[in-house]
């Protein structure tokens, strides 16, 4: 697909990328083959980029800034990072607090759904990364958060006796809702773009409407 350009070298965005992180820009704390010179591309063509990692270790300016360094780029922003756990834009989550009973009066009621666990307004178990592991510099892959939710669930299972399931919801790649999100970001990124652009060129600025988002990942079956 041709990049229309405008202003000289700025193009009109029909398309936006999501880039994975681990795996995919680095390995570990090394950056791999041609993922410097591909950022550095985007930035200079203007097209809307993000990144978008499971991986939630750090804040997002911590994140940023070592990503940067990492990849051997000037600058980064931490409005381009999108990591799965954004609880206060991705879920309905509450900061007020709440006292709950260690054991719920409804706990083993088999007249209930699940056998009553997990009822009474219990607080809810939430993962914000589906992958069950992920790939470092060390020559074996490591357990991500995927791989403690399946062993909790095991545990759940020989508590209960195997009479109620483990209810919990998950975001991050490779859901719904965060890839809603993440294109929400890209889309206010390319405003933004816009307005840049509309401020050497005003009033005759061209539209900037996205047409497709690319994610570049490393694992199909998340991008």
């Amino acid at each position: 697909m041709a990049l229309t350009l405008i202003n000289g070298n700025k193009p009109r965005h029909p398309v936006a990328f999501a880039f994975d992180v681990d795996g995919v820009l680095i390995k570990g704390k090394t950056a791999l083959p041609g993922a410097k010179e591909t950022i550095e591309l985007v930035q200079e063509l203007g097209i809307p980029f993000i990144f978008l990692t499971n991986g939630g270790v750090q804040t997002e300016a911590e994140h940023v800034k070592n990503l940067a360094a990492h990849l051997g780029l000037a600058s980064l922003h931490q409005d381009q990072l999108v990591q799965s756990h954004k609880c206060r834009h991705l879920l309905q989550c509450s900061s007020d607090t709440q006292e709950y009973s260690p054991v719920p009066p409804r706990n083993g009621d088999a007249s209930l759904p699940n056998h009553g666990l997990q009822q009474d307004e219990q607080p809810g178990s939430y993962f914000s990364n589906s992958d069950f592991e992920w790939a470092t510099d060390q020559c074996q892959p490591r357990f991500a958060q995927g791989a403690f939710r399946e062993a909790l669930k095991g545990i759940w299972r020989h508590a209960t006796g195997g009479k109620a399931e483990l209810k919990y919801s998950v975001v991050g790649k490779p859901t719904e809702t965060t890839y809603a999100y993440a294109k929400k970001v890209i889309f206010e990124m390319a405003l933004r773009l816009r307005a840049d652009d509309c401020a050497d060129i005003p009033p005759s600025c061209p539209s900037m409407e996205i047409g497709t988002v690319y994610m570049v990942g490393d694992n199909p079956e998340n991008e």
